[in-house]
């Protein structure tokens, strides 16, 4: 009679690798692993069912700080990304279509996240000096760096606020930190008293966007 390991008594059925080959994996002494030797979810292309199988094992899954700690650890120096991909990527994201539902769950999940010192101090450094002059997608020449004609005076911004009521013509509101007089066809030299009207600061930075929109926008409501 053919005697039993004690061991192996209690080991469960031999199940398939995970990459979707069919071929059964092997035992590592506790349990049985996720893939045969030289196989990888890279390396072998899995089957919908079976991505769908693995998809679903590892959701709502959390990892420990120490794990994540490991993670980032063995990753250091390891995946670099030449400027090409990078390009490629950045391409890719900006043509990408993100769903509304999607977009919701980034927002929540971003609300009340505290970001460190050392976070804020890592963004501002990898921004400074990415998107100044004509590396900004606003960029129109240095049109904002030209003078405002003659006749452009404190006088005019005065009288232009008092018939406004000191009162910003885009969200209302009369309380502001600081009033601006803003050109609506974007002319600095066209001081014509239709085409100028009272914004608070926040308004007239929105302004140098979309500027097709805003231009009709405030000259409808100076009609």
């Amino acid at each position: 009679m053919m005697r039993i390991r004690t061991k192996f008594k209690d080991k469960p059925p031999r199940p398939k690798c995970a990459c979707g080959c069919g071929e059964y994996i092997n035992w590592n002494g506790k349990n049985w692993r996720t893939y045969r030797p030289g196989h990888c979810q890279r390396g072998c292309k899995a089957s919908a069912e079976t991505r769908l199988k693995m998809s679903k094992k590892r959701r709502g899954r959390k990892l420990s700080e120490a794990h994540c700690k490991a993670i980032s650890e063995s990753k250091k120096g390891k995946r670099t990304i030449t400027p090409e991909q990078s390009n490629a990527i950045s391409i890719s994201n900006k043509t990408r279509e993100v769903k509304q539902s999607t977009r919701k769950k980034m927002s929540l999940a971003h609300i009340g996240k505290i970001k460190t010192e050392g976070h804020l101090a890592n963004i501002s450094k990898a921004l400074t000096g990415k998107y100044i002059g004509a590396q900004n997608n606003n960029w129109r020449g240095g049109l904002s760096r030209l003078p405002y004609g003659f006749g452009f005076t404190k006088h005019l911004k005065k009288k232009i606020m008092l018939r406004d009521e000191k009162t910003c013509q885009l969200c209302f509101d009369k309380h502001p930190l600081r009033f601006a007089v803003h050109h609506i066809d974007y002319n600095k030299n066209n001081h014509n008293l239709e085409n100028l009207i009272t914004l608070c600061a926040s308004c007239h930075t929105k302004t140098n966007f979309h500027r097709k929109y805003y231009r009709q926008i405030f000259k409808e409501c100076r009609i």
